[in-house]
């Protein structure tokens, strides 16, 4: 087979040809097996689209792979337009780790002024899916873990490039370290290795990876500003890491944690001339800073707000 039938068998395989009708996989070539192995009948030109996009997330050139697939395509192949009724079996319900504050298979954007605790308050939320612990609401944690009491695993991504630091705060608050991973800068836990850049292809296969390896129940991404080379104030950049999170969150079905600043000034009693503490502040969304798609990206948006002094 050439590659355009190649290409032709993974849009049949899409489109619910018959099985008669499709090749083996193994007349097909590297990368299109690969694709061909994972394609799966849909009903409409999006669930294609979304299910090319993610089967290629992993693969060299995976973006441009899809887009030669979806080039094949025609958008009327599935008839017409389905109706809410015709499609609404397909979805399922929100899923929660933490019920009603961060979903599962989506983002969950988090922010805070500089030094109100955001690390800390994460670090937090880590040790009690590892341990099984109530919420902050008094909400319970189920499914902490098999019968056995081993707990879920969290998965840490350390752009701020403080390993030494939350391995500290780890210790000193008991949690077991064998169900909490470090997704570290490329350089390693050396002092200047280099900065991560999950907008860069080798960072973005690093962390798919870790996950798919470690299952784990939840990634917090710290953060947001140190995780790009390009700024979180770039539409383009916000677009690409945010879009490339979300897939990991929904291909993985865990809940991803993204720590993101405020703007300068921002929040009550930050403004200029303000005599109020630099951590009595209450937040609000318009205070996030960058790109509006930032927030737009995640599905849930929390803010840490401290009132009434520094804490400590």
């Amino acid at each position: 087979m050439d590659e355009q039938d190649q290409k032709q068998a993974i849009v049949d395989k899409l489109t619910g040809a018959p099985r008669g009708a499709l090749p083996p996989p193994g007349a097909l070539d590297q990368p299109w097996r690969a694709i061909y192995q994972q394609a799966r009948p849909v009903g409409a030109f999006f669930e294609a689209e979304a299910l090319l996009f993610t089967i290629t997330l992993p693969l060299p050139g995976g973006k441009g792979l899809a887009r030669q697939v979806l080039a094949l395509l025609p958008r009327d192949a599935f008839g017409t337009y389905p109706s809410l009724d015709q499609i609404s079996g397909r979805f399922t319900g929100i899923r929660w780790l933490w019920p009603s504050w961060i979903p599962r298979g989506m983002l969950t954007l988090f922010g805070a002024a500089p030094g109100a605790g955001k690390s800390l308050v994460a670090l937090d939320l880590a040790r009690r899916v590892i341990h099984g612990e109530p919420w902050p609401d008094g909400a319970p944690n189920p499914g902490s873990g098999p019968p056995s009491g081993g707990g879920r695993k969290v998965l840490i991504v350390d752009a701020e490039g403080a390993p030494a630091l939350l391995d500290q705060r780890a210790r000193a608050w008991g949690i077991d370290g064998s169900r909490l991973y470090l997704m570290p800068s490329p350089g390693g836990m050396a002092p200047g290795g280099g900065l991560l850049d999950l907008s860069a292809t080798r960072e973005q296969m690093r962390l798919y990876e870790m996950c798919r390896s470690i299952e784990p129940a939840l990634v917090v991404v710290d953060s947001l500003a140190a995780a790009t080379a390009r700024g979180e104030t770039s539409l383009e950049a916000a677009r690409a890491i945010l879009g490339f999170l979300g897939t990991i969150a929904r291909k993985g079905h865990l809940a991803l944690l993204v720590i993101h600043h405020l703007r300068k000034g921002a929040g009550s009693g930050r403004g200029a001339g303000s005599q109020q503490s630099a951590h009595a502040v209450r937040v609000v969304a318009e205070d996030l800073r960058g790109s509006s798609h930032i927030s737009a990206a995640a599905r849930s948006v929390m803010a840490l707000s401290v009132v009434g002094g520094a804490p400590g």
